[in-house]
């Protein structure tokens, strides 16, 4: 058989016969009587088929057994084995052979016991040939429909995955299921222009990974050069054009099929049948090249679907590098601003302190020490508005007069403002505004505001005028604060409240602030916006939702601010704290009111001392080294359940912040944050021992 000289292509036209290419198709007569074998013998051979023929049932299976075909059309009545024991014979050893039963002894019964038994049809002797042609194309076009359903599955299969590694493992599984092939293997095209084998099915993995062909290069090379698919038969020695090139020894048939996407070379599949006894044929190979362009369009899809996420991962990586020198740059930001803030107030607290250790002067001294609590004040402000930032905690809302929070605001800019010659004007209603509303937080919006208004305002020479309006509408209070600075450009305003943005020169601020008001405003159900006219003038705008007066809730009483410890006079107390300054302070401000304190410098000598003393409160630092305040308290409660009440602690951390719902109110513990002041501390110390019973309290 000569192989094919050009690449395949089915169509079939809407509607059309199937096209049957019946040289290929082997038929098996059955019967009894010479004449009727002859009659079809000829019959069907002078059609194109090729037949054989059986004299009776056992003849026939022997047939069977030894060679494939595609149609038994067999007698019902004959000796030895009839034609309904033959029929079941055959559906046990070739499930998928079709048999048509011919009897001139026809019965209902007899076609129903066919027709149980498996039969395509039965057929009444004498029948005209075009009868018996008319159920023959029946039965092969049923054959090459069932072929077109396994291909249709085929390729969904083949699409059901983009990783191409999978791909070629579902192409391998359906070759074989498919067309039939005992093994086979996919060779794709490397970028050394190298066909290797990606993928295969019986041939051992060892001698798979060593095949690596050159284009030209034994069979599969040489269908890669000529891009065209080839069928091979009762082995490869025959072939003229396949002189002097190498081949697997043992391949009885062979389909090698290109596979290419718009005409470029991808790799090359190969299918062989060594084990089968019968050849593939020419429908198999017309199967196999429909086969090989849906496994083509899918391989291409998969090494398209591959560059893609290569060059996504690539673009991530490169967006993650640029995010994080955004970062890095917004860090850099943060710390000059943050640097420039912190340096004026600690600049006033070293100089005053090393005058304050060199003066021999206590009125000298005196006046000096409220300066430096001041500024370092001013640096604890500065710190937990950026812990604040951090946080975005919900607001503490109480019944607030917005007027006197934006007076006191701007008293406290009022010495700058006159500096720089700033008109300040105010149009508020003449009954106060009042709202729930944290005081602290709106305070600071309200600050943030009007410092970036100066800082404006400090550009331009003309007159300056900064003026606010208070209003009520429609249920909502509406504020406006307006400057006649230069003005935000166009490209700048969409990012005034973005967190580190700023346009200020390094030092002169850290781009939080107005990134901050946005956040307090929008926790109170309001809304913060900007308008500008460049060169003109700049507005921001706040709209906060307003209640009235009867649906206020009761303000909980705020704890006022201590300087006496009222703890009982016998009260055990232990600190325990790493950093030695504290420890000092916090041990002085105790022995100043006549209390002892144990102390400890990490959590592990906490545990010792709890060996021998039963404590009434313990001040824990939250984070210390060997053994931090959080697993110090979880081994305390084990060996002490009662300890549970009596922690209270302290730290600097900005860690507690992201587990205080978790720890902190979970075991209903309270924590001074630092810095704090001397009431802070003991205000703290003395919520925290309410509960220690004990002797009386000192005087």
């Amino acid at each position: 058989m000569k192989p094919p000289e050009g690449d395949f292509k089915y169509e079939r036209e809407k509607g059309a016969a199937m096209v049957i290419d019946k040289k290929h198709v082997c038929i098996l007569v059955v019967d009894d009587e010479a004449g009727m074998r002859d009659m079809l013998s000829l019959a069907l051979g002078s059609q194109g088929y090729q037949v054989a023929t059986a004299v009776n049932g056992i003849e026939a299976l022997e047939q069977i057994q030894k060679q494939r075909f595609d149609l038994v059309i067999t007698d019902l009545k004959m000796p030895e084995m009839d034609g309904i024991d033959l029929l079941d014979q055959i559906k046990k050893i070739a499930p998928k052979l079709e048999v048509i039963m011919t009897t001139g002894h026809g019965t209902v019964e007899a076609a129903v016991a066919a027709m149980k038994s498996g039969a395509f049809d039965f057929i009444l002797k004498p029948f005209p040939l075009d009868e018996l042609n008319a159920i023959i194309e029946k039965v092969l076009e049923k054959k090459e429909l069932k072929t077109l359903i396994a291909l249709y599955e085929a390729s969904n299969a083949i699409f059901s995955t983009m990783e191409l590694d999978k791909l070629l493992e579902v192409i391998m599984d359906m070759s074989q299921k498919v067309l039939g092939a005992d093994e086979g293997s996919i060779m794709l095209l490397s970028e050394d222009k190298k066909l290797r084998i990606a993928a295969s099915r019986g041939l051992a993995s060892e001698v798979a990974r060593q095949v690596q062909l050159e284009i030209g290069e034994r069979v599969a090379g040489l269908v890669a050069k000529e891009k065209r698919g080839r069928l091979f038969i009762n082995g490869l020695e025959k072939y003229e054009e396949l002189k002097g090139i190498s081949g697997k020894p043992g391949i009885r048939s062979s389909i090698v099929c290109p596979l290419l996407s718009q005409n470029e070379l991808l790799g090359v599949l190969n299918l062989n049948r060594t084990t089968a006894s019968e050849n593939f044929t020419m429908a198999d190979f017309q199967y196999a090249s429909v086969f090989a362009a849906q496994a083509s369009l899918a391989i291409q899809n998969a090494k398209l679907y591959s560059t893609l996420q290569e060059a996504y991962e690539r673009l991530e990586k490169t967006q993650g590098e640029l995010l994080q020198s955004e970062k890095l740059a917004s860090i850099g930001r943060l710390v000059a601003g943050v640097a420039h803030e912190l340096n004026n107030p600690l600049t006033s607290v070293i100089g005053y302190s090393q005058l304050a250790q060199e003066t021999k002067s206590l009125d000298e001294i005196h006046r000096q020490l409220p300066i430096i609590y001041s500024e370092a004040i001013r640096c604890s402000k500065i710190v937990k508005n950026l812990l604040l930032f951090a946080r975005r905690q919900r607001p503490d809302h109480q019944s607030v007069d917005i007027g006197r929070l934006v007076e006191d605001a701007f008293q406290g800019l009022s010495l700058e403002m006159e500096k720089q010659n700033i008109h300040f004007k105010k149009d508020f209603p003449a009954e106060p505004v009042l709202l729930q509303a944290d005081p602290h937080l709106l305070g600071q919006v309200f600050a943030n505001i009007f410092t970036n208004a100066c800082q404006a305002l400090a550009e331009v020479s003309h007159e300056r005028l900064l003026e606010v309006k208070v209003g009520v509408v429609n249920e909502n209070v509406q504020l406006s604060f307006k400057d006649n600075g230069p003005g935000i450009p166009k490209e700048n305003i969409h990012r005034v409240f973005d967190p580190f943005y700023t346009t200020k020169e390094v030092g002169k601020g850290t781009g939080l602030g107005l990134s901050l008001s946005y956040g307090i405003i929008k926790e109170h159900d309001g809304s913060l916006s900007v308008e500008s006219v460049p060169g003109k003038e700049t507005v921001f705008m706040i709209q906060l939702p307003l209640k009235a007066k009867e649906e206020m809730p009761a303000n909980s009483p705020e704890r006022p601010k201590e300087s006496r410890l009222k703890l009982p006079a016998d009260a055990q107390i232990l600190l325990v704290e790493d950093e030695e300054p504290i420890r000092s302070l916090v041990t002085r401000i105790f022995h100043e009111q006549n209390y002892h304190l144990e102390v400890a410098t990490d959590g592990e000598m906490a545990l010792e001392k709890l060996k021998n003393h039963d404590y009434d409160l313990i001040l824990c630092d939250y984070r210390m080294p060997k053994l931090d305040g959080v697993s110090f308290f979880e081994e305390a409660r084990k060996r002490e359940p009662k300890l549970l009440g009596r922690f209270l602690f302290i730290s600097g951390s900005t860690e507690f912040m992201q587990n205080f719902d978790s720890f902190f109110k979970e075991n209903r513990l309270g924590c001074l944050l630092k810095p704090f002041t001397k009431d802070e501390l003991i205000s703290a110390v003395n919520a925290a021992g309410e509960n220690i019973k004990g002797g009386k309290e000192k005087k």
